[in-house]
């Protein structure tokens, strides 16, 4: 897409590009030239003032050596100096010259025989480590060490040793005093010294405390240009991140980088005051051609304008461009032309409008949840009854998955049919259930496609259906129940006539032997199964529906409370039975026999379940009927019930065996 350009900045600019040019051209020309010239004079100042710290370094040095030979020729050569004398002779010596902060003289075994000033702990000590270590330079009579940290003062120092046939002079260097030298240069530029040993370790620096952490100053530029012994100028990037000026020597006496160091911003100060000068020059010259640029453009521009005007009401809904005449007869044909095509523009618009408004009250009419999804399975927009079915305003729903909102799950549920109708453009019809809360929906999703014929999204419609399945399965359970019910009625009916007829014989059989014989005793053992058997046939005839019931009112607290002992003998010690009564406890028509015989079988059950021991609780309470109950037994209704509980502590039973638990001789 081509980027639309406005007629009044084309002119005011061109008059601003006229006018600004020649004068940018020549102004960057000339600051190109200055800023040449500056940097040429300032980078041999740089290297004037580095190499004259040099020369301060090798005066230093030349003075130190001086005081060692006299030293020699007094102590050594001409023994003007008395062996006892040599303390006081040193510490004078020393006092007269601030160079040395202390002075060694060491036999030929490398001991401390005379030193100033006096420490009896060094006196007779061992200096042969200090000239044996890396980095010890030696020419000729003369060696030094590297600089390190004097212990006495806590200041950069270095030791200088002179040799002679039979003694050692030893001076350790007060090389603060460069700092004295570097702080005279300081305070006559707007730059300062940089000194480094060969090892690149700051020995004067104007922040004291790189010298005092002993810094290492190696990975600047300039004082590895100087490590290598090289001599010059460079630009640099310093520690600070700030850029720096700086010119680096190396001392004759020691090798050691001396570097003049300037912040380039200090440097170039005056040259930024020129350019300063020309910059203000600059932006009055383009003010000027920028409000003549302005007056010229104006005044061209202002019929353009008013024509933009009409037309960008016209974009907003305001049909009538008015009946005003432009003084160019292009522009008046224009505005007409605008004026045609806004009518049918509102024409259409009206159009457009009245089908929306249909196709949103159709769609907000639909009693089914309907979302409209993107690719991302992000919603777009939904109805009414999603918004009342999810307790989701649409604002807050657009924009989420929609399993967040229909599931409250992080990821799609399995079987999703929208990831189907995605993956192959067809309508998919599905149930999908909601793990959370076990609400079942009959979920369609359609493709949507672009213009292209790409799938760009679908329609996602659901209805709950879970009352209708649940309507469902009882249904199926209530024939499975009564296919079943039937057949053990059957059954249970033939086997008691023939279980009559075996209890009636052995009655006889009874009745005919001696109560003291073996065989009455095997026969009292047979009526006893026989009596057990046909309780099990009036268990069956009831489930069929075949027997009556034994139905009487009764005190379930009462009713509990007898059997309570066989309980705990069926059980175990093991087990503890709890048993807590509900107060005022109406009365209930029930068969004791058939609740006596659900007590026995749940106490087995929990007993199996808990091998290891465990609690038992059974309770009574009069409680009301909610509006749910009806819906879960559609024979209960709204109004009084008398509740019993029981419960253990047992692992329960497993959530796949839930809807087998009601099916007859079912058991876990």
């Amino acid at each position: 897409m081509k980027t639309r350009l406005h007629l009044s900045r084309i002119l005011i600019s061109a008059f601003v590009v006229v006018v600004m040019v020649p004068v940018l051209v020549v102004g960057g020309i000339t600051l190109g030239k200055l800023r040449s010239q500056m940097r040429n004079d300032i980078q041999s100042r740089n290297l004037i003032l580095a190499k004259s710290a040099a020369v301060m370094i090798d005066h230093f040095f030349d003075t130190a050596i001086q005081g060692l030979k006299e030293i020699r020729t007094e102590v050594c050569d001409k023994k003007l100096i008395a062996a006892r004398d040599v303390d006081e002779y040193l510490e004078a010596l020393r006092g007269r010259s601030s160079y040395f902060e202390s002075l060694f003289v060491l036999d030929q075994h490398m001991r401390v025989e005379a030193l100033a000033p006096y420490d009896r702990d060094l006196a007779n000590a061992d200096f042969s480590s200090f000239f044996r270590g890396a980095g010890t330079m030696r020419s000729g009579e003369l060696s030094w060490s590297q600089s390190f940290l004097s212990p006495a003062t806590g200041h950069a120092t270095c030791i200088i040793g002179l040799t002679t046939p039979d003694k050692t002079i030893v001076g350790f260097l007060n090389l603060q005093e460069l700092k004295t030298f570097t702080d005279r240069i300081w305070s006559q530029t707007s730059g300062h010294i940089v000194i480094t040993d060969s090892d690149g370790v700051a020995i004067a620096h104007p922040d004291r405390s790189v010298v005092a952490a002993r810094q290492s100053l190696r990975e600047l530029p300039i004082i590895r240009m100087g490590l290598h012994g090289d001599i010059g100028t460079l630009v640099y990037e310093g520690l600070d991140g700030k850029k720096y000026l700086g010119s680096v020597v190396v001392a004759y006496r020691t090798d050691w980088p001396v570097a003049f160091v300037e912040d380039e911003t200090a440097a170039f100060f005056p040259l930024t005051a020129v350019m300063h000068t020309l910059y203000a020059a600059m932006a009055i010259g383009f003010a000027v051609s920028l409000v003549l640029g302005i007056l010229i453009a104006r005044a061209i521009n202002r019929p353009l304008q008013h024509l933009i005007r009409g037309m960008d009401q016209l974009a907003h809904g305001d049909y009538g461009m008015g009946r005003m005449r432009y003084p160019f007869q292009e522009l008046d044909e224009i505005r007409e032309g605008f004026q045609v095509m806004s009518e049918a523009v509102q024409e259409r618009e009206q159009a457009i409008q009245n089908a929306m408004d249909e196709w949103e009250r159709t769609f907000h009419a639909v009693p089914d949840a309907i979302f409209l999804l993107d690719t991302d399975q992000r919603i777009v927009r939904i109805n009414q009854a999603a918004s009342k079915a999810f307790a989701v305003k649409p604002e807050e729903a657009i924009g989420k998955h929609c399993y967040r909102v229909v599931h409250h799950a992080d990821h799609p549920p399995d079987g999703c049919p929208y990831l189907q109708t995605m993956q192959t453009g067809q309508v998919i019809r599905t149930d999908v259930a909601d793990p959370k809360s076990g609400t079942i929906f009959a979920e369609t999703t359609a493709p949507l496609f672009d213009a292209d014929g790409h799938v760009a999204g679908a329609v996602h419609v659901a209805q709950d259906v879970t009352e209708q399945k649940r309507l469902e399965n009882s249904y199926h359970q209530a024939q499975k129940m009564e296919a079943v019910g039937q057949l053990a009625g059957g059954v249970a009916h033939d086997f008691n006539n023939l279980l009559q007829v075996m209890i009636g014989y052995l009655e006889l059989s009874l009745l005919q032997i001696p109560a003291e014989s073996r065989v009455h005793t095997n026969l009292q053992q047979v009526r006893k199964s026989a009596d057990r058997a046909a309780s099990l046939v009036r268990q069956l005839l009831a489930f069929s529906r075949r027997q009556s019931m034994q139905m009487e009112h009764l005190d379930l607290n009462q009713c509990i409370g007898n059997v309570l002992q066989m309980l705990r003998r069926v059980i175990g010690e093991h087990i503890d039975l709890e048993f807590r009564e509900g107060t005022d406890l109406c009365p209930v028509l029930a068969d004791p026999g058939q609740i006596e015989q659900i007590l026995m079988n749940l106490a087995v059950n929990a007993r199996d379940a808990m091998p290891h021991g465990g609690q038992i609780l059974i309770e009574t309470e009069n409680v009301r009927a909610d509006q749910e109950l009806p819906g879960h037994h559609p024979s209960a209704e709204e109004r009084e019930y008398v509740m019993v509980s029981f419960a253990d502590t047992g692992p329960g039973i497993p959530q796949e065996l839930h809807g087998h638990i009601f099916e007859p001789f079912f058991t876990t």
